[in-house]
């Protein structure tokens, strides 16, 4: 069984909901399915613009399968490969949700501090406006263009700057820029 609400929008145009929920009122149908699309939009935005889903499963012990081949069968596996792959699950989930939470800070950044990403954008746009919030595009290009100023400013000691700089090859920290520099 199944309920399908049918809903005119004059701007949008025609569309038919549906849900297998029957306890549902129609008006209850077409909020979760537009709160849906909001979700859909978000892991979009979230893939492409952070890159959540890029993490690759794969264990040294994995034996080699072909392309396109299914699931893996555990059942039959030593216990010791078992729990590298629950690991390899957990690191996995945690890889995505840090993503989704560092979409969510991007998003943050947006809306609270706009005028200084605005002003740390470095490119040219041509949808800049005063009154506009930035995309995560923008969000995540002015946060790349800071980068090395924010790891070369001792001004303030960053437990997150003091594990980045003990974890970084010094060879990429030629680029930094120093305080004293003019801009262009």
């Amino acid at each position: 069984m199944a309920q399908f609400v049918f809903t005119r929008q004059p701007k949008r145009g025609n569309a038919i909901v549906m849900s297998t929920d029957l306890t549902l009122s129609p008006s209850d149908i077409i909020l979760i399915y537009s709160l849906r699309f909001k979700i859909e939009v978000m892991f979009k935005q979230t893939v492409h613009q952070i890159g959540s889903f890029l993490y690759r499963f794969w264990l040294k012990s994995m034996s080699p399968k072909k392309r396109g081949s299914v699931d893996q069968n555990l059942q039959f596996c030593s216990k010791k490969y078992k729990q590298a792959v629950a690991k390899k699950l957990r690191s996995y989930h945690l890889f995505i949700l840090l993503g989704f939470i560092a979409h969510g800070l991007v998003q943050y950044l947006s809306i609270y501090a706009h005028e200084v990403v605005w002003k740390n954008y470095g490119t040219w746009l041509r949808t800049i406006r005063p009154n506009k919030l930035p995309s995560e595009m923008v969000v995540s290009l002015a946060m790349k263009n800071t980068y090395n100023e924010f790891l070369a400013d001792n001004e303030y000691g960053y437990i997150f700057k003091k594990f980045v700089l003990q974890k970084m090859d010094p060879k990429r920290l030629r680029y930094l820029i120093p305080k004293n520099a003019e801009a262009a």
